[in-house]
């Protein structure tokens, strides 16, 4: 790990890019699997700055932790669901006066997708499902 961060220093060097050491974390996945390794508990340094070591991390939009188990992920985005549907409850798109039509295509475009972006591609178990269904059906008998 070592001679890589030494590689990409080098790297950013030769070509002129500026790396910022302070926003640059590592994270091991199946942390379980590598206790045994003498590498995993030496301190890393990048452009002489210590790279810190997080439980969790957010790549491309999506919350991945160590175990790859998606519980952050799916926390946020239940909790964004439900901030979508206050605002537009706010709004005073949900109320009696509005169409149902027009709540449903609300729903379908702005709502239901803050709940279900980025699960395509994580390992989502029967219970995860279950909770998110449920959040899901007990949010439309409000509508």
């Amino acid at each position: 790990m070592k001679r890589l961060l030494k590689i990409t220093e080098r790297y950013g060097e030769e070509y002129e890019i500026k790396f910022n050491p302070k926003k640059t974390n590592y994270i091991i996945f199946f942390n379980k699997l590598f206790e045994n390794e003498t590498d995993d508990n030496s301190i890393l340094k990048f452009q002489d700055e210590e790279i810190k070591r997080v439980e969790s991390i957010k790549y491309l939009g999506i919350w991945l932790d160590d175990k790859l188990n998606c519980k952050i992920q799916l926390k946020k985005r239940k909790k964004l669901f439900i901030y979508s549907y206050q605002q537009m409850k706010k709004c005073g798109i949900m109320c009696d006066l509005v169409n149902t039509d027009i709540k449903l295509c609300y729903y379908k475009t702005y709502i239901r997708p803050s709940l279900y972006y980025g699960l395509d591609n994580l390992n989502v178990n029967d219970t995860q499902i279950k909770s998110l269904q449920t959040l899901e059906s007990s949010l439309i008998k409000g509508v």
